[in-house]
């Protein structure tokens, strides 16, 4: 159960990043404003660091303390596809790709960090971040 709790709870936490990519695929007003409204996006994403998400993450935060503490696992005691979810999370939010999402936002919030850390020094995963960092070198 705590699996599954994780895996929507990271996917409501980026829902509103995702809905600042377009907001009329959401049913929302679209952006109006000069250059596809870069303004209006920044705006709405400033919005989601201050004053969205800081207390979501933090609650977040405090679910994986207890169980990473006791197994080094976000839900039960093995990987699971919740690690991969925080994990993928924390990379996003770490790569800059996000303008108007500071790069160190994640940083307040150690075990979610602690869990990325971990999940990246897996071997599989280590092959594909090289996959992934070749692939993104050939496209430049």
């Amino acid at each position: 159960m705590d699996c599954e709790i994780i895996i929507h709870t990271m996917e409501d936490l980026m829902t509103p990043i995702i809905v600042s990519f377009g907001p009329e695929r959401y049913g929302l007003p679209p952006f109006k404003g000069e250059k596809k409204g870069e303004k209006e996006k920044l705006e709405m994403r400033k919005n989601i660091v201050e004053n969205i998400w800081p207390a979501k993450f933090a609650k977040m935060e405090e679910f994986l303390k207890q169980n990473f503490k006791e197994t080094g696992y976000a839900a039960g005691k093995a990987l699971s596809i919740a690690d991969i979810r925080i994990f993928v999370t924390v990379k996003s939010l770490k790569s800059g790709f996000l303008d108007g999402v500071p790069k160190d936002f994640i940083d307040k919030y150690p075990t979610m960090l602690a869990i990325y850390e971990k999940v990246g020094e897996l071997d599989a995963v280590k092959k594909w971040l090289k996959i992934e960092a070749e692939h993104a070198s050939k496209k430049k």
